[in-house]
């Protein structure tokens, strides 16, 4: 669920959590030794949007982990997202 707040005009400041399940679990395939991945993964969410005009909308936001993917191995999800949209409401 991501919190939408209106900064002035179209502007916006976007944040929130993000929660993840896993799905298939196919890591095992790119290392050699045998690791598992969690089965669930919990991230925080912060962007920066701009409506346009007539639905028109622009969106950039990071997706920061809390939690570590691989069980015995450190490392987060990082991921940053860009996105161009229309808003049909």
């Amino acid at each position: 669920m991501v919190f939408k707040y209106y900064l002035a005009g179209g502007l916006n400041l976007q944040v929130g959590p993000q929660f993840g399940i896993l799905v298939d679990d196919n890591v095992k395939e790119l290392y050699t030794e045998v690791v598992q991945a969690q089965s669930s993964d919990v991230s925080g969410i912060i962007g920066l949007g701009y409506d346009l005009p007539f639905g028109l909308r622009v969106e950039g936001r990071y997706n920061f982990g809390f939690t570590d993917v691989l069980k015995d191995l450190s490392g987060k999800n990082s991921v940053v997202t860009l996105a161009v949209g229309f808003s049909f409401l």
